[in-house]
């Protein structure tokens, strides 16, 4: 407990994927993605309680052997990749509930991101602690630094069109964007308020940036080899905020 908040944090790890075979199982610098937020999740001595959610028997086992709690697999119908994110969510906070087990608030970790450290979890909690009067969630967001918002385009009526009215040939890299995207780093949302809301992202929602180097979400081959390679160039300095907080 931190502040007299008791406080969750849920790893979703399902064995199927569509964009990646066996995609939680990938292996970057000898540890799988699910183990990744795992292990920096443990050594962050704020959170009560780490659940796994998965429907991989290897999955559960690698997690048990972590001494992390995985008490059930997940059913089917929130196994496949149609399954929304909220309803695992909400099947775990009932799962726990049923069990006299209650928290404040949660975090939600995917595997996909895998290099949310210890230090990141840390200053989310006291971050959103700050707020708590105020919002009921935080995510992690990333500036579009490349992309000037009069170059991006949407699908409309089967045509692309600029989202803002028109375009803007003489765009300047030194020009910032007013864009920003969640990068899937860490979710944070009071218990009560996501059973209303069924999401993170309303009115009541805080936002938090992380290092850019971090905003890699894995969802195809091309993002693990980018991710592979950026664990070689900031090993080091992920190492050292993946210290006990």
């Amino acid at each position: 407990m931190y502040k007299k908040k008791k406080i969750l944090l849920i790893i979703p790890a399902r064995k199927g994927s569509v964009g990646l075979k066996n995609k939680n199982l990938l292996k970057i610098s000898n540890k799988s993605l699910v183990e990744w937020p795992m292990d920096a999740a443990k050594k962050v001595k704020k959170v009560d309680k780490i659940l796994v959610t998965t429907d991989s028997k290897k999955i559960m086992k690698l997690a048990v052997n972590k001494g992390i709690n995985c008490p059930f697999l997940r059913p089917k119908k929130l196994s496949t990749n149609t399954a929304k994110p909220s309803d695992v969510i909400i099947h775990s906070l009932k799962y726990l509930k049923k069990q006299k087990e209650n928290f404040d608030l949660f975090i939600y970790l995917e595997p996909t991101s895998p290099f949310t450290s210890s230090k990141d979890i840390d200053n989310s909690i006291k971050f959103f602690l700050k707020k708590y009067k105020s919002k009921d969630s935080l995510v992690s967001i990333s500036k579009f630094e490349k992309v000037h918002d009069s170059n991006i385009l949407k699908l409309n009526n089967k045509k692309f069109v600029p989202i803002l009215k028109k375009y803007q040939n003489n765009f300047r890299r030194q020009d910032k964007s007013t864009l920003a995207y969640l990068d899937g780093g860490i979710y944070i949302s009071k218990v009560n308020k996501f059973f209303v809301n069924k999401g993170f992202l309303h009115k009541k929602t805080e936002f938090i940036f992380f290092d850019q180097w971090k905003s890699i979400e894995i969802d195809n081959k091309i993002d693990f080899i980018v991710a592979k390679n950026i664990y070689l160039k900031y090993k080091n300095i992920l190492s050292k905020q993946n210290k006990i907080i």
